[in-house]
Formats: structure tokens, sequence, C-alpha cells
């Protein structure tokens, strides 16, 4: 199968002079166990007869022309499995080992609905005994783990886009999967770790939802925001009248419409440290003790959180006059956590320095870009990346933002990407940091960081392909 991991073993028979090859199943933990001894005669090779060429494409009419499969010597660590909040996560994910003498592992790696990829796995025992097997690569029916398909949220196979069509998510992933080379179930566990999910009911229920979401600590205050694209179409100028598609599903909020609305009106409404009873937890939860969660809503923001620490007042000897009591006493814990938060409303609302040519401070005074600093879509694409010399999608009045929010847009600018990051590997196999770990660094890490590449590889076993 596209994406699917197959071990193999070869065997020897001396009395016969044959020699075969075996598939050896990985066990509960998913690390293949090397077999050793003899067997009604068949001896299971202990040594590498596997070389540095083992794999080459059947030549018929009909085959693809790429390497159908990936081959190579190690397998992937898997650690413990990972829950949030009653959630299976995947299982964390430790990096690699080599394979016992003698294993080998196949990757499914190429599939198109055009095209039939097979190719010979050949084993050499010396100069004389050889034998091959013929594999063909073919789709998988779902990408799903027994784990996932038993949770509420099942397996998230099917959506609905803006357009309110269902789409079928695994038929998608295995299209740009097979095209790519990179497994349907790891562009899968991508878009587990970025997009907003939803139960749309009938026959889709859970899916991902077209995910809209601005970012108003980050890339709003960007120079290329401020600065180099004042001058783009989409930038919204205090008499805009903004005017974006009617598209429908969105997660997890909906694309702003009509007069123009600050960074803070936005912020007051999609958080809770003004209103702690907010259903908004996008740009800032409040915890159960009462102060600022700026990290945990899918954001690593850092220095937002840094900046909020520093309001509060950590030691518990902290004292006040009271004039109810007329004496000093300790502030509660209570009090020190509302002192931060009133102190973080008015550095955001007030003394937030943006990066534009005048230097703006305060949320309250800065129009907020709703439409060119967000993302959108399956992979959460930026706009302001999109654009870029690397993606290269056009900057006209035909382009709009929220168009990367549409499935076919959005998965052609991603997947076109990756692609490129990945480019100098194609052709090449037995990579020396292993399959998951070089597509984790090259592809992953290049995308959003070291913690978040590894958290979609974990997430991609979440998905893993079913016949």
């Amino acid at each position: 199968l596209l994406g699917e991991t197959k071990y193999y073993q070869a065997r020897y028979n001396p009395a016969e002079g044959k020699l075969k090859i075996e598939e050896i199943k990985p066990d509960a933990n998913g690390v293949p166990q090397q077999k050793t001894g003899v067997e009604n005669g068949w001896e299971w090779i202990t040594t590498d007869v596997w070389g540095d060429n083992p794999i080459s494409l059947v030549e018929c009419d009909t085959c693809g022309k790429k390497m159908g499969v990936y081959w190579e010597k190690k397998y992937p660590k898997w650690g413990n499995h990972i829950y949030k909040k009653g959630e299976y996560l995947g299982r964390y994910f430790n990096g690699m080992a080599n394979l016992q003498n003698g294993l080998i592992r196949l990757i499914g790696r190429y599939w198109h609905k055009d095209s039939t990829y097979i190719v010979t796995l050949r084993a050499k025992l010396n100069s004389q005994d050889s034998t091959l097997i013929k594999i063909k690569v073919i789709k998988p029916n779902e990408l799903v783990s027994e784990k996932e398909a038993a949770t509420i949220y099942g397996s998230y196979s099917k959506t609905k886009d803006v357009f309110n069509k269902i789409v079928n998510i695994d038929s998608l992933c295995n299209y740009h999967g097979g095209i790519l080379g990179i497994s349907p179930h790891l562009l899968k566990g991508q878009m587990h770790k970025e997009c907003a999910k939803t139960n749309f009911g009938g026959e889709v229920k859970w899916g991902f939802a077209p995910s809209y979401r601005y970012e108003p600590y980050t890339t709003q205050n960007s120079e290329q925001v401020l600065k180099t694209l004042v001058s783009n179409p989409f930038f919204i100028k205090s008499t805009t009248i903004v005017n974006p598609p009617n598209h429908q599903n969105l997660k997890p909020m909906n694309y702003f419409s009509g007069d123009t609305i600050t960074v803070w009106e936005i912020i007051s409404e999609y958080s809770q440290l003004v209103n702690k009873n907010s259903p908004y937890i996008l740009y800032g939860l409040r915890k159960d003790n009462n102060t600022m969660d700026f990290d945990t809503p899918g954001y690593e923001l850092t220095n937002l959180q840094e900046k909020y620490n520093s309001y509060f007042i950590e030691t518990e000897d902290a004292t006040i006059y009271d004039p109810v009591l007329n004496k000093i006493r300790k502030l509660t814990f209570a009090e020190r956590a509302d002192s931060a938060n009133k102190s973080m409303i008015v550095y955001l609302r007030d003394k937030f320095e943006f990066k534009d040519a005048n230097k703006t401070k305060g949320m309250k005074n800065m129009i907020a870009q709703t439409r060119i600093a967000s993302s959108y879509g399956l992979f959460q694409v930026m706009y302001t990346t999109a654009i870029g010399d690397d993606w290269k999608y056009p900057k006209d009045q035909d382009h709009k933002p929220e168009a990367l929010n549409e499935i076919d847009t959005n998965l052609v600018y991603a997947t076109n990407r990756m692609a490129k990051y990945i480019s100098t590997y194609n052709n090449k196999n037995n990579w020396k940091d292993g399959y998951e770990e070089t597509i984790r660094k090259v592809i992953f890490r290049e995308w959003n960081g070291e913690n978040y590449s590894k958290l979609v590889i974990s997430r991609s076993q979440l998905f893993i392909p079913k016949r």
C-alpha cells in the first residue's frame, strides 16, 4: 500500500540450493524482530543479502517511471501513546534505529491512478544463489489506526469544504502523497496538527474544517504586512469596506467583513483576557486560577507569555494597604492575578508597539489586517508566505487570500512547496537519517520548527494506511 511499511528477511535451503524472501511482521511496538535458526530445512539469513541496489523497476508498458517503493535499513522508534484532554494524539516519535542484519524495510512510495508501479526486490546470498519478489503499489482504502477509529472523533476521512461540498480527505492525501513520494498519512497527520476540527454530522461526522485564523500577535505585527504590503490590493485602510468571499463551514472563526476593525476589538472578543466568560480562547486562555495562558491555544507565543508573567507578582509576601481594614495586608493570589490581567490589558490596548512606519502604539490604534495577516486551509498556509518567491501565489486582485481556504488551491500550493523541500531526495534511497527523520527535518521542521515537526510525525500514526 502507498505509505505502508513492510519488512523482509531471506531464508535459504542448502539441501535444495534455494533462497526465498519472506515478510517479517513487526511486534506490538512496531519493531521488526530478526528471525534466527532453521525451520523445516530453511535457515533464516542474518547477513546482508540486499546490498546497495536491491530494488529495480519491472520493465513493462504499464509501469510508472518512478520507483514505486522506498527502501532502507532503518526503522522508526515509537514511544508512549500521547493523549490530550482525552483525545488520542498518536505515538511519540523517538527517531530511527538500524535494522538488524538481514532485514530490509520497504515503504510504498509513489502511486497514481493512471500508472502501475511494480518493482522487484532481489536478495543475493552468493554469486549463484539469488531470488526476487515482485511488488505492486496500490492506494489504501482509508487512513486510520485502530485506536483513532475507536474514538468519538473517528478517522477524519471526510470533510465539508467552503462550498459545503463533501470531500474525501483520504483520497486527497493518497493522490498528492502518491505524486510527491510522501506517505499520505504524513500529510493527514499535518492536517490534524494544523486544522480546526468540527462535527459536521451525517455521513461526514468529525472532519477537518476549512480553517481561517487571523494572527494578531505575530503576522499582523510584521514589517512585511505593515510596510511591504501597504500597496497590496487586500491591505485594509480606514476607508475600506471588507468584502471577503461567502465561504461556509469556517473554523475556528469566520472572516471579518464590513467596516474596519481594530486589533484590540478582536483580542477583546476572541480571548478571555477582557471577558473571562468568553467562549473564545484563540488569543488567550483564562486558567482555573484566573491567570492567563497565551501559549496553549495553538500558538507558541513565548515572548507574549513572558510579558504577562512580568506583570504577575510572584512573591507571596507582597503587601498592600487596605483602607477598609486600615492596615497593610498580604495580597491574595486572586488579587495578584487580577492585577496582572489588568496590566496586560493596558499593555496590549495602549502600549503594544507595532512595526509600521509610524511605530503605532496600542492595539486600539491599529487596523486589523484580517485578510493578509491570516492563515488558511488544511495546511494553514499564511497569505504572506504564499505570495513569497518560494510559493509564488499571485498578488493581484483576482487571487484573494481566502482562495487559499479552497481545498484544491491550498493543497496545490502547499504540496508544491513540500516537493521543493524534498526534491534533492527524490531519486535516492536508504537516507542516512532514515525515512521519517529525514521527512521530519527536510519538510516539517522547515515548515514550522522542531517541536511542530515531531508532533506532525507523531500524529501521522493516527492515520496508518489500511486496505
